[in-house]
């Protein structure tokens, strides 16, 4: 985990705890269907030219790749899952911030707001 970001910005707190929250869980929970040996997470938070920047990868299965690209959860409770990204999607909209996902060999979620300070 790398983190590097000024005390204050123009995002709501609560915002950036849905935000990395929502990201934090998938994230764990994807790890958690595979082997132990093949598990890992990267988590980097940093501020560069007033833009804040989040990115996170983590790897993934074959069927929650699968599941993802048809755009539905691959957890068994579709009721209480499956809302997480687009709880995200709305809170970067009244930001104007953008969001990046590649569903790759890997997952990876990068976020940029722009003008933070």
């Amino acid at each position: 985990i790398e983190i590097r970001v000024p005390k204050e910005l123009s995002i709501q707190s609560g915002d950036l705890g849905i935000i990395i929250g929502n990201l934090m869980d998938n994230a764990i929970e994807a790890n958690m269907v595979l082997k132990e040996g093949m598990r890992y997470l990267k988590v980097n938070i940093a501020y560069l030219q007033k833009n804040l920047l989040l990115k996170i990868e983590n790897p993934i299965s074959v069927r929650q790749q699968k599941q993802y690209q048809s755009k539905k959860t691959w957890k068994k409770d579709t009721y209480n899952h499956g809302i997480g990204l687009k709880s995200i999607e709305k809170i970067l909209k009244s930001y104007d911030a953008n969001m990046e996902i590649d569903c790759g060999e890997t997952f990876v979620v990068k976020i940029i707001f722009f003008h933070v300070l």
